[in-house]
């Protein structure tokens, strides 16, 4: 069964919006340290060396694009991928920058 149009188009939409939720290099680091697990949000925060409110907003980022769940045990507020695979995309963006001769590229 073939997708209609607007279905392709929603889609598509639900790309794009992953795709602008990656392309933050903190965001790109949160989801790399998330690949190998759920993390708290204390860990996120000490793992990036970054400010809790700035992390909060990049991981609201990440989580109005799909690409991570939250849930909440007690006070602690704990994050894991939704999507799998955006680990396994990294993976090959990294592996293909290998020869990469311009900025230094570090996940």
């Amino acid at each position: 069964m073939e997708m209609s149009s607007e279905n392709k188009i929603q889609m598509l939409g639900v790309k794009s919006k992953l795709f602008k939720a990656l392309g933050h290099p903190l965001r790109l680091k949160i989801v790399h340290f998330l690949s190998s697990g759920e993390k708290s949000v204390t860990q996120i925060v000490t793992f990036t060396n970054a400010k809790i409110s700035n992390v909060s907003r990049h991981l609201s980022h990440l989580r109005e694009s799909g690409a991570v769940v939250s849930r909440k045990k007690g006070l602690t507020v704990y994050y894991r991928l939704n999507m799998p695979f955006v680990s396994q995309l990294l993976l090959i963006v990294k592996g293909d920058l290998g020869g990469y001769s311009g900025e230094k590229f570090e996940i």
